[in-house]
């Protein structure tokens, strides 16, 4: 099981896993992440998708978010879809 990894810059280098088997599992496909770090940890927002025949199928997509209180160290759960219905 593999779960989308990104890795952290810090002392200690260490990688982490943001979106767990699960999660992934239910998106099929984590597109274009972007993280913000705001002044209590990091926000991080994705596209969510479910494949289609392309692989590349926007009409089934959403927007999610994960965040982390510790500045990567860990996340929380995904959150906030918004988007095309499935």
């Amino acid at each position: 099981m593999h779960g989308l990894l990104l890795a952290v810059v810090s002392l200690s280098a260490a990688a982490v896993v943001v979106f767990p088997p699960s999660e992934v599992a239910m998106c099929q496909l984590v597109r274009d992440p972007q993280m913000t770090v705001t002044p209590t940890g990091v926000l991080l927002i994705a596209q969510c998708r479910v494949a289609g025949p392309a692989d590349d199928d926007q009409h089934r997509a959403k927007v999610v978010s994960k965040f982390s209180p510790d500045f990567g160290r860990s996340w929380g759960p995904i959150g906030g879809a918004h988007g095309g219905g499935w």
